[in-house]
C-alpha cells in the first residue's frame, strides 16, 4: 500500500474514532489531532508527487477548495501554534415526566447567548414522591469556533470523502503513483 493510501486509511480510522468517542472531551480532542495529521499527510504526499510537474495545476485546484483549504489551516494551526479545541455542545432530551425535588431555573438563550426568557420554579413541598428513571438522551456535538454551523464530525467526513476523490482521480489520471 502506498504512503498516500496508508495515510488515507489512518484518516478514516481516526474519523471512525471521532464519531464514536464524542462523550469524552480529551478522547475527542486526541482523535481530532490524529485525524488532522493523517489527513493532511494525504495532501502533502500528493503535493510531493505533483510539484514541478504538469500535475501541479491539478493539485492546486483541489488544494484551494473547501474543506481542503480549511483543514490545511486547522492542521497548520494545530502543529505550529496551539491545539485545536472545538466547542462542545451537549443537548439533552428529557422524558415527559419529571418530579422536581428542588427549585428549577430555566433560561432560554438565543444563538448569541442573550437571555430571551427565564423561569424559576418555587421550592416544592415534600410529598414523598421520587422521580422515575430518566428517559432522556444526551447528544454531544462539537463545532469549530470559525465554522459554528458545521458539526466537526460531519465536516471531517466531507473532508475525508474529498480526499478519497482526490486520490482516486489522481491515480486514474496519472497525477500520482500507486
Amino acid at each position: 500500500m502506498s504512503g498516500i493510501r496508508v495515510k488515507l486509511d489512518e484518516a478514516a480510522f481516526f474519523h471512525d474514532k471521532l464519531t464514536g468517542g464524542k462523550e469524552d472531551k480529551r478522547t475527542f480532542r486526541c482523535y481530532l489531532s490524529a485525524f488532522l495529521a493523517a489527513s493532511r499527510s494525504v495532501m502533502q504526499y500528493t503535493w510531493q508527487q505533483a510539484k514541478g510537474t504538469s500535475s501541479q495545476a491539478w493539485y492546486q485546484q483541489w488544494a484551494e477548495q473547501d474543506p481542503i483549504a480549511f483543514f490545511k489551516c486547522k492542521r497548520d494551526f494545530e502543529i505550529h501554534r496551539k491545539p485545536v479545541v472545538p466547542r462542545r455542545n451537549i443537548t439533552e432530551e428529557l422524558g415527559q415526566v419529571i418530579f422536581i425535588s428542588d427549585s428549577l431555573k430555566l433560561q432560554y438563550l438565543d444563538k448569541n447567548g442573550q437571555m430571551i426568557e427565564e423561569y424559576e420554579s418555587p421550592m416544592p413541598k415534600e410529598d414523598g414522591r421520587t422521580s422515575p428513571p430518566s428517559t432522556g438522551q444526551a447528544f454531544v456535538q462539537y463545532f469549530f469556533t470559525d465554522r459554528p454551523g458545521d458539526k466537526v464530525c460531519d465536516l471531517c467526513g466531507q473532508y475525508l470523502s474529498q480526499l478519497r476523490r482526490i486520490v482516486d482521480e489522481g491515480l486514474q489520471q496519472g497525477h500520482i503513483k500507486p
